[in-house]
C-alpha cells in the first residue's frame, strides 16, 4: 500500500505505479492537477458557482431554481415538464419541485427582495443619480417605457441599474412625466443629476415637467439648467437618416430584395446557388416572381444598377456610423 502525500488516501499496488500516477491525476488536493484545473476553468468560464452546501437544503434548492427561470428567461410552466422533473429527481430526489403558481411566486419575493437590497445599496450611497429613459413600441403594438439609473458609489464604482420597466398607454409628455416621478418617488430617489433622453422636440416638453415638480422638492443642481442630455446614438441615428433621404427610393429597393430572398430557405439556397454559378455576375431573371412581389403595391421595383453603386459608395461611411453608435451605446449603458 502506499499512502498519498496530498489527501491521505492508501493506494493499492502491485510491480508498477500505474494505479498511483493515476490517482495522482484524480486526487482533488494535487497542486497540479490539470484535469480538475481544466473542469474549474470551464465552470468559470461558464459562470457556474460551486455549492457551499454540504447537506441537502430544500430552500437553497428552491432558490436556485427561481433564478434559473430568471435568468434563463424559461416560462413557468416548464417547471411541470416531466422530462425536466426526471432530471431533478436523478439529481436529487429529496428535491421538492414546486408547482408553476409556488414558482411564480416565489420569483415575484426575489424581485421584492433584490429591489429592497438596490434600495439600500442606493442609500448607502447618498450622491446623485443620472437617469436614462427609452420608450418603444412592440411588435404586438403595445408601448412600454424603461427608466434606467447610473451612480458612483464611494468606492468609486460605477453602477446601472434598472429601475422601471412597465407597459404605457399615452406617449403624452406629461403622462411620461407623471411615470418617472412615479418611478422615482417609488425609490425614495430625490437627488437626480441629469436625465438622458432621446433628441425629440416633444421630449423637450417633458424635460420641462419634471424640472418644475424636481424644483418643487428641491431635487436638482443649478435649477435644472443641466438636467437634460440629449441621447448620443440617437443623434447619430438622425444624422445617418438625414443624410441617406435623398437616396430613400435606391435604400427601398435594395431592403425589399433582401427581405424578399431571406423570407424562405429554399429562396435564400436558391440566390446563393445563383452566386455561386456566375460568380456574383448573374443578369438572367430567373425567378419570376422575384419581380412581381417587388413591384406590387406601389412597390419601386427590383434594385437598377445605380442602387447597387451608391450602396457600395455609401457603406464605408456607414460602417464608420455604426462603430459610433455601438460607442455611444456602451458608454451610456
Amino acid at each position: 500500500m502506499a499512502k498519498c502525500h496530498y489527501c491521505g488516501n492508501l493506494i493499492e499496488f502491485k510491480d508498477e505505479t500505474s494505479a498511483m500516477t493515476m490517482h495522482l491525476k484524480r486526487c482533488k488536493e494535487h497542486p497540479d492537477n490539470q484535469e480538475l484545473k481544466r473542469q474549474k476553468t470551464q465552470r468559470d468560464e461558464l459562470g457556474v458557482v460551486s455549492s457551499p452546501h454540504s447537506t441537502f437544503d430544500q430552500e437553497a434548492c428552491q432558490l436556485e431554481l427561481v433564478k434559473m427561470f430568471v435568468g434563463a428567461e424559461l416560462p413557468f410552466q416548464f417547471v411541470e415538464n416531466v422530462f425536466f422533473r426526471n432530471f431533478v429527481n436523478v439529481l436529487q430526489p429529496q428535491f421538492d419541485i414546486p408547482p408553476r403558481c409556488t414558482l411564480r411566486r416565489a420569483i415575484c419575493s426575489l424581485f421584492h427582495a433584490e429591489r429592497e437590497s438596490l434600495k439600500i445599496l442606493i442609500s448607502k450611497h447618498r450622491g446623485r443619480v443620472c437617469l436614462t429613459t427609452d420608450t418603444w413600441t412592440s411588435i404586438q403594438n403595445l408601448s412600454y417605457m424603461n427608466l434606467t439609473a447610473h451612480f458612483i458609489d464611494k468606492k468609486w464604482n460605477l453602477h446601472k441599474r434598472i429601475l422601471n420597466f412597465c407597459k404605457i398607454t399615452s406617449h403624452t409628455e406629461e403622462f411620461m412625466a407623471k411615470e418617472v416621478e412615479t418611478c422615482l418617488n417609488a425609490w425614495e430617489l430625490n437627488r437626480v443629476f441629469s436625465i438622458t433622453i432621446e433628441n425629440a422636440s416633444s421630449n423637450d416638453v417633458e424635460i420641462k415637467f419634471m424640472k418644475k415638480w424636481m424644483n418643487a422638492r428641491n431635487c436638482l443642481l443649478l435649477n435644472g439648467e443641466s438636467i437634460h442630455m440629449w441621447c448620443c446614438a440617437h443623434i447619430l441615428s438622425l444624422i445617418v437618416k438625414e443624410g441617406l433621404k435623398d437616396e430613400d427610393i435606391s435604400i427601398t429597393r435594395i431592403r425589399k430584395a433582401v427581405k424578399y430572398v431571406r423570407l424562405s430557405p429554399s429562396r435564400l439556397a436558391r440566390f446563393k446557388g445563383c452566386v455561386e454559378r456566375e460568380n456574383f455576375f448573374y443578369k438572367e431573371i430567373v425567378d419570376a416572381k422575384y419581380v412581381k412581389e417587388l413591384s406590387k403595391d406601389k412597390g419601386h421595383g427590383v434594385p437598377l444598377s445605380k442602387d447597387w453603386d451608391f450602396a457600395n459608395m455609401v457603406l464605408p461611411f456607414l460602417k464608420i456610423f455604426y462603430m459610433l453608435l455601438c460607442v455611444s451605446t456602451m458608454m451610456q449603458a
